[in-house]
């Protein structure tokens, strides 16, 4: 009891002597040092430093906002990996520099994961102002990295194509190579599959220039994921390909056991079950070599995905199980979460549909426990999708039901998802031998990959649409066929 007395009573002094020092004559500077002092207080040290910092945005010759800020961060859980720089920035006379101090703390801020109040600490730091173009350019990339984290992508983006500028004004090869593959990589999560490419092209060819192949083998690892969303898998091969050889002369097995996994989902994806399993056999051979859990289960998923391919349900169901086993072995939820959506898959091909959604619920608790918006978006559709199949029971229904997915997600622009859906609504139109459908189908996936700018895939898919319209006499189906093939060229 009466140490929270003396404490109020500390807090009391340090306010009065803030009220009668020269700060009275800025009342908003005042204001943000009381803000600053009181969170501090509360023991919310990161909000205390986005207070300070957002005082000294407004008022950058503030002597007492940049002590203020100082002692709070000695004073947070920051100090142990702060003080080691505060004191190199005190030998190099930095420390008074407003920028270069609200810069430091606030990429601590981030390293720490206070993603919130880094940005705006960081953000004030850009108010504050710099003549160093390279300084400048280290906290537009902390920023892209905390808007990352903070999920959103549109900010990050724009902080990713300031760094970009920078670098390349700087003439910073390594710097301009890096910004290219953050670029690539925030552009294929938007589905901005183009520009994700160029990117990465970017990346790799200043890799090259660099002689760097780690960086070399990244850009490869990313062009390859990229060919894969837009259904181009013979680049997507040769790309995982090389990663495959990058990998063997560095002799990093890691590496190479990922992007074997890499090549053995493209031939899945191909239809070429052999290559596939022997690719995932070689990924799991490494992994056991290297005694790494997550690897194995990482192999064990993808051997399950080959064998669902080949409509091999038991053997899927297997490989997913050890996945869930090792998972929960390791207490990866991230990995329990995959094991139950293959098992789900599989369930609902064996038409066991209680147990498939018994496992897309345990995948949807999982995504919501992990905050994993676009794992929550795949789990509650594979929901859904129980919910079509139970409605509609027969098989060619589900297909249907597909369709119409994919539909919705072309018409909300998700092009890739529609994909996705319609080559699952093909599927089932092949197996069922539903001709009309199939000509349909191949019509939505042209236009869903035309979207995309696959063109070549575009036109494949145009020409079976046209193929079967004419052999099913469909003179409507073959007109729009024609007219699309038209408008496509």
């Amino acid at each position: 009891m009466w140490q929270r007395s003396h404490q109020k009573q500390v807090e009391q002094h340090q306010l009065y002597n803030i009220s009668t020092t020269r700060i009275h004559k800025d009342p908003h500077q005042m204001a943000y040092f009381r803000q600053g002092v009181a969170l501090q207080y509360l023991g919310r040290h990161a909000d205390a430093l986005a207070a300070f910092s957002s005082g000294l945005a407004q008022d950058p010759k503030s002597l007492q906002l940049l002590v203020g800020m100082v002692e709070a961060a000695m004073k947070s859980p920051l100090r142990d990996s702060l003080e080691p720089t505060y004191q190199q920035l005190q030998k190099m006379k930095l420390d008074k520099s407003p920028f270069v101090v609200v810069s430091v703390i606030g990429q601590e801020l981030l390293t720490h994961s206070f993603h919130g109040a880094s940005v705006v600490v960081l953000e004030a730091g850009l108010k504050i102002g710099t003549c160093s173009l390279k300084l400048r350019g280290s906290v537009f990339s902390a920023l892209s990295s905390a808007y990352w984290s903070l999920g959103n992508v549109e900010k990050s983006v724009a902080y990713m194509q300031q760094d970009l500028e920078v670098t390349k004004t700087l003439g910073d090869q390594s710097g301009e190579c890096r910004a290219h593959g953050n670029l690539g990589s925030a552009l294929f999560s938007k589905g901005s599959y183009r520009e994700a490419l160029a990117n990465h092209r970017n990346q790799l060819v200043l890799a090259m220039k660099l002689k760097d192949r780690e960086a070399a083998s990244d850009a490869l690892s990313s062009l390859g994921h990229v060919y894969t969303a837009i259904g181009d898998y013979p680049n997507a091969l040769a790309s995982h390909k090389q990663c495959v050889l990058l990998a063997r002369q560095t002799q990093c097995q890691l590496s190479e056991a990922r992007q074997l996994g890499n090549m053995g989902a493209v031939y899945t994806a191909l239809g070429d079950f052999t290559n596939a399993v022997q690719c995932h056999e070689q990924h799991l051979d490494i992994a056991k070599t290297m005694e790494n859990q997550r690897e194995e289960a990482r192999s064990y998923s993808n051997l399950g995905s080959a064998y669902h391919s080949q409509r091999d349900f038991d053997k899927a169901i297997s490989y997913h199980t050890r996945v869930l086993e090792l998972a929960q072995e390791l207490g990866d939820r991230a990995i329990e979460m995959r094991a139950f959506a293959g098992l789900g898959h599989a369930a609902r091909c064996m038409q066991d549909l209680e147990r498939a959604r018994q496992h897309h619920q345990h995948q949807l608790e999982i995504a919501q426990e992990l905050q994993d918006r676009a794992a929550q978006g795949r789990a509650s559709s594979n929901l859904a999708h129980l919910s079509f199949a139970q409605e509609l029971s027969d098989y060619a229904a589900q297909g249907r039901a597909y369709g119409n997915m994919g539909n919705a997600h072309h018409a909300l622009g998700i092009h890739d998802q529609a994909v996705r859906f319609h080559r699952q609504e093909l599927q089932i139109s092949l197996e069922v031998n539903d001709r009309p459908s199939q000509a349909s189908t191949h019509g939505n996936l042209a236009v869903a990959y035309q979207a995309l700018g696959a063109h070549d895939r575009a036109l494949q898919h145009y020409l079976h649409h046209l193929t079967i319209a004419r052999e099913l006499q469909d003179t409507q189906s073959e007109a729009r066929a024609l007219g699309k093939l038209d408008s496509g060229r």
